[in-house]
C-alpha cells in the first residue's frame, strides 16, 4: 500500500490438489483472519466454464490448497498457508470454494481419546495439541489445569485457556498465536491510516465508527466467584452490584482474567497493506473534515486488529479490518 490508489493482486502462487491454478482465474478470492479459533477462512471464486474443477481435478470436501499469499510491493509480506476444502463446490461457471486453514481444521476435529494437561503453560499445551506447528505465546503467571474429552473439540480448549488467562488465540501465518490482550494493547503502533486527510500516506477508502458498549458491558460485568477448599471463597475484582457468576475453579488473577475482552471501536477499508493481520497494533486518526486540524479525539490512540479480511479481485486488493480496544482489570 505505498500510495491511495495501488491495486495488486494479494495472490502470489496457487495449488489445488496438486496442481497449480493460474491467476487469472481467481474471479475473487477473500483470505479472513481472526483473533480467534475461527479462521482463517479461505474463499476462492474460480472460473469454471469448461468444468475443469468439477470434471478433471474433482474438488471436494478434504481438498488441499497450498498458497502463497501476500502483498510483495506494498506491505512488503509473502507467507505459505495450506487449506483444507469444507465445502464442496457446486459445478457452474463460477465456482465458489470455502476452506479453512488445515491447522485449524485439525484442532476442530474431534478428539478421538481423552487428553489431560496438568500444571503446564499454555504454549506446553499447545505443543501437544499441534504437534509440529510453530509457536508464537507469552509467558503467563501461573500453570493451569485442563482435560479434553472424547469428542471435545481442541479449538474450544484452546478457546477456553485463552479466555483463563487473558489473552487471545489465534491460528495465522504458518503460527499458533497465544498473547496476552494486555499486551497486544500495550504495543506501539507499527501503522498509521487516516480518514479524511487527502495528505495521508495510508488512508481509509470508507468507516465505521463501532459501538457495542452496552451489549459487551452485559456480557462482562460480572463478578466472577469460585471457592477454594483452603482458601474458601474468592472473588474477581467487579461493583457490589454486578452479577455473580460461579466458575468450578480458579485463583483470583485467573478470575480477574476472565473479565478482559477487546471491543471492537471501528471498521474500515484500506487500499491492500499484507502485513495487517490480528494483533498488529494501528493509529487510526479520523479527521472530522478534509483537512489536517480538526482530529476526533475520541479514538484511541493505537488499536489492534482483532479480524482481517484481505479482498483480491485480480485487479484491486483491499483490506477490510476490525480494530479493538481493550477492557480489562
Amino acid at each position: 500500500m505505498s500510495d491511495n490508489n495501488q491495486t495488486s493482486f494479494f495472490v502470489q502462487h496457487l495449488t489445488l490438489a496438486g496442481r497449480q491454478i493460474p491467476v487469472e482465474r481467481i474471479a475473487q478470492l477473500a483470505y479472513i483472519e481472526t483473533s480467534d479459533m475461527s479462521g482463517p477462512q479461505l474463499i476462492i471464486r474460480l472460473n469454471n466454464n469448461d468444468h475443469t474443477y468439477n470434471d478433471n481435478m474433482k474438488v471436494q470436501k478434504g481438498t488441499l490448497i497450498e498458497a502463497s499469499l501476500g502483498d510483495p510491493d506494498g506491505g512488503g509480506t509473502i507467507f505459505k498457508e495450506r487449506f483444507t476444502v469444507v465445502v464442496p463446490p457446486m459445478a457452474g461457471p463460477i465456482i465458489e470454494i470455502n476452506a479453512f486453514s488445515e491447522t485449524t481444521f485439525k484442532l476442530k476435529t474431534p478428539s478421538s481419546t481423552t487428553r489431560f494437561f496438568v500444571e503446564k503453560q499454555p504454549a506446553a499445551i499447545l505443543r501437544e495439541l499441534a504437534p509440529g506447528a510453530a509457536i508464537d505465546a507469552d509467558t503467563f503467571h501461573g500453570l493451569g489445569t485442563y482435560h479434553l474429552n472424547v469428542g471435545g473439540l481442541p479449538s474450544k480448549l484452546l478457546r477456553q485457556i485463552a479466555k483463563d488467562h487473558g489473552a487471545l488465540c489465534w491460528w495465522s501465518r504458518g503460527k499458533l498465536h497465544f498473547k496476552d490482550m494486555a499486551r497486544l494493547s500495550g504495543q506501539s503502533a507499527m501503522l498509521t491510516i487516516e480518514a479524511n486527510n487527502a495528505k495521508a500516506r495510508h488512508s481509509m477508502l470508507s468507516f465505521k465508527i463501532l459501538s457495542k458498549d452496552y451489549e459487551l458491558e452485559r456480557q462482562h460485568k460480572v463478578r466472577y466467584v469460585s471457592y477454594s477448599m483452603t482458601e474458601g471463597l474468592r472473588s474477581s475484582k467487579g461493583g457490589e452490584s454486578d452479577p455473580i457468576r460461579l466458575v468450578p475453579a480458579g485463583d483470583v488473577a485467573q478470575l480477574n482474567n476472565l473479565r478482559n475482552y477487546f471491543a471492537p471501536a471501528l471498521e474500515f477499508d484500506t487500499p491492500g497493506f499484507g502485513a495487517i493481520t490480528p494483533g498488529y497494533p494501528i493509529k487510526c486518526v479520523i479527521h472530522r473534515d478534509n483537512s489536517e486540524s480538526s482530529v476526533d479525539e475520541s479514538m484511541p490512540a493505537v488499536m489492534v486488529a482483532t479480524k482481517v479480511t484481505h479482498f483480491d479481485t485480480g485487479d484491486n486488493y483491499r483490506c477490510f479490518v476490525e480494530m479493538g480496544v481493550f477492557n480489562g482489570d
